[in-house]
């Protein structure tokens, strides 16, 4: 898997939504290790990187930032504080589609 994101990052660079997918698939593995605080530090931050990567590519608001602010969401519920998980939420609930707010799931 390392040697495929290696190849999307020499095409396209570690900014470009193929590598979403690929740091997706990071997180997945991350998850099987027993839980820590270095795995949860860990996961937040590839979370975080996603909807950053997403957001500069599909924009803030567009629905594509769906499945990384729901990982991000999730990922954050495992904090010691709720804070992250909280604005990870208020952020997909100002999702557009066709420029109309998105009101269903």
């Amino acid at each position: 898997m390392e040697k495929a994101k290696s190849s999307i990052a020499a095409l396209y660079t570690d900014d470009h939504p193929l590598s979403v997918k690929f740091n997706q698939n990071l997180i997945e593995a991350y998850n099987l290790r027993p839980e820590s605080k270095e795995r949860t530090q860990l996961v937040n931050e590839i979370c975080a990187r996603n909807v950053e990567i997403s957001e500069a590519f599909f924009g803030k608001q567009s629905l594509y930032l769906v499945r990384p602010l729901y990982t991000l969401y999730t990922a954050r519920l495992h904090e010691e504080t709720d804070d992250g998980s909280s604005a990870a939420l208020s952020r997909m609930a100002d999702l557009i589609y066709n420029g109309e707010p998105v009101r269903t799931n």
